[in-house]
């Protein structure tokens, strides 16, 4: 096994959409089993998962793709909708190519063949590091827009002619 990685040693709050307990039980072993602290809510239906999202925040959402009454793309769109930007992998028995390609295109981050669990960590620890890149590049386009925002009002306060100086630099 290899060593924790920082996403490993924080716990994980994981929504699990799934109809089968063992399954969803499965899911979580194999988490657990490569070093993953995990606090699982498990839902089974589209009700429970949907209350689930609105009154909690994870950091991942696990969902199997066939549901009695949902499949999982119908949840993820219903995410989006909804204004939950949680990380999404589908964890499934069976999808084929078209329905993956449509899944991904759509925006679900990964997603993993239920008879190949042993890609589930990589693509949960994959999905958590791009969740935070683009929380971090969100955060410093926030910060550009202030900066220009500040720059403008400094400017356009000044009441005294400015004089904007660029120097070039030559790399020989």
């Amino acid at each position: 096994m290899a060593a924790p990685t920082s996403a490993q040693t924080k716990t994980i709050k994981i929504l699990l959409l799934e109809g089968n307990p063992d399954d969803a039980e499965l899911c979580i072993r194999k988490l657990r089993n490569v070093g993953f602290h995990v606090k699982v809510d498990l839902a089974r239906t589209s009700r429970e998962f949907m209350a689930h999202a609105l009154t909690n925040t994870y950091d991942v959402i696990l969902s199997d793709y066939r549901l009695p009454d949902w499949n999982g793309l119908n949840a993820f769109k219903w995410l989006r909708a909804s204004g939950i930007r949680a990380p999404f992998v589908l964890v499934t028995g069976t999808l084929g190519d078209e329905l993956a390609i449509e899944c991904i295109k759509s925006g679900v981050n990964d997603y993993v063949l239920k008879e190949n669990l042993e890609r589930l960590a990589i693509a949960v620890r994959r999905a958590l590091e791009e969740d935070k890149l683009r929380l971090e590049r969100d955060q410093a386009e926030k910060e550009l827009q202030w900066s220009e925002q500040q720059y403008r009002l400094l400017f356009n306060a000044n009441p005294h002619p400015m004089w904007v100086l660029i120097e070039k630099h030559s790399l020989s």
